[in-house]
């Protein structure tokens, strides 16, 4: 007689059951509206919860993943797997913000025809949700005076990136800080 300890690999989600755990992070990050629709396996919100805090609040489930998509229109895919496709729009101060935060690490407006550039804009996205945004109040402080002197009537993400950039640029991040910097104190 042979006894096998080994744990059994657990059945994929079903789609009922992907909903069911997708529809307890929703209330969890309530107010955040989100928009899902199981037929198309599309996932979105504006702002809102980080992709890997909504994905742990959903208790990443069994045999389903995340592909997030970029402010660039591509897709983070991985070959042969079950997904969710999440397409996490930002609105202009949140926009704003990453490029300031860009801007503070790199001393350099984001360049979006650099992949690199893009990349790390990307991950400063990814890595910023609605309370974290708000945390740093000179960064609040330069953004809302970046969205006070720019349009993003009509732009997509990119296109207001590139915007934002040049306003950075053309008034100076030291002088903007300063101005910020006055107002917080």
């Amino acid at each position: 007689m042979q006894i096998n300890f080994s744990p059994r690999a657990k059945a994929p989600h079903t789609i009922d059951g992907l909903r069911t755990a997708l529809e307890g992070a929703f209330a969890a990050f309530a107010p955040t509206r989100f928009e899902l629709d199981l037929v198309q396996l599309t996932l979105g919100w504006t702002d809102g919860p980080r992709p890997d805090a909504f994905w742990t609040a959903a208790r990443e489930p069994q045999g389903w993943e995340l592909q997030v998509k970029s402010p660039f229109g591509e897709f983070e895919t991985k070959p042969n797997s079950r997904a969710i496709k999440v397409n996490r729009t930002f609105s202009p101060d949140f926009l704003a913000q990453a490029a300031v935060r860009f801007y503070a690490v790199r001393r350099s407006a984001p360049d979006l025809a650099k992949v690199d550039d893009r990349q790390r804009l990307v991950d400063l996205l990814n890595s910023t949700d609605d309370s974290s945004s708000r945390r740093f109040s000179i960064v609040q402080a330069i953004s809302n005076e970046l969205v006070a002197l720019t349009s993003s009537d009509g732009l997509d993400a990119r296109r207001y990136l590139e915007s934002v950039s040049a306003c950075l640029l053309n008034l100076g991040y030291d002088k903007l800080w300063a101005k910020a910097f006055d107002h917080i104190s």
